[in-house]
C-alpha cells in the first residue's frame, strides 16, 4: 500500500508489507474519503461487493467488473502521471475497461461525487492504525 500512497511521488518501499494500509485522494477541492488498497487476491476479488460501506477500495487495474453487486458504484481511473483520466458508474453485472494510460482504478460508493476529469491527484497515507480482515 505504501507503494501506491508514493507512487505519485516516484518513491518505493523495499517491503511488500508496508505499514500503510489505507489512503485518501485529494483532485482540487474534491477529496476520497479513506480508501483501501488492495492487496490480497481476496480484496481485489471482494473489492466494495455486494454493498459498498463507508471506505472505498483501490485497484492496480484497468479494469473493474460488477458481478456479485447488489447497488451500483462509482468509479474512477488515475493515469500514470496522477491525472484523473475517467470516471464512471458500475452497474451489477457490469463491467468497465480504463484507456491504456490508466495504471489505477478506485471504487467508491455512489453517494460519493466523482472527482473532476484531467485534475492532478494527490495520494495521501492514511498512518493510523488499520484493523485487518
Amino acid at each position: 500500500m505504501r507503494r501506491f500512497a508514493l507512487a505519485m511521488t516516484g518513491n518505493s518501499t523495499r517491503h511488500r508489507s508496508g505499514g500503510v494500509r489505507a489512503v485518501q485522494i485529494v483532485a482540487g477541492n474534491w477529496s476520497s474519503g479513506p480508501l483501501v488498497v488492495a492487496r490480497t487476491e481476496r480484496h481485489r476479488r471482494h473489492g466494495l461487493s455486494p454493498v459498498p460501506g463507508p471506505f472505498g477500495m483501490v485497484f492496480r487495474t484497468r479494469s473493474l467488473v460488477g458481478w456479485g453487486m447488489r447497488e451500483p458504484i462509482n468509479w474512477f481511473a488515475l493515469s500514470v502521471n496522477g491525472v484523473i483520466a475517467s470516471t464512471g458508474r458500475l452497474a451489477p453485472h457490469r463491467f468497465v475497461v480504463a484507456p491504456r494510460t490508466v495504471r489505477w482504478m478506485v471504487e467508491i460508493p455512489e453517494w460519493i461525487e466523482r472527482p473532476p476529469i484531467g485534475v492532478a491527484a494527490i495520494v495521501i497515507p492514511i498512518l493510523t492504525a488499520w484493523p485487518d480482515d
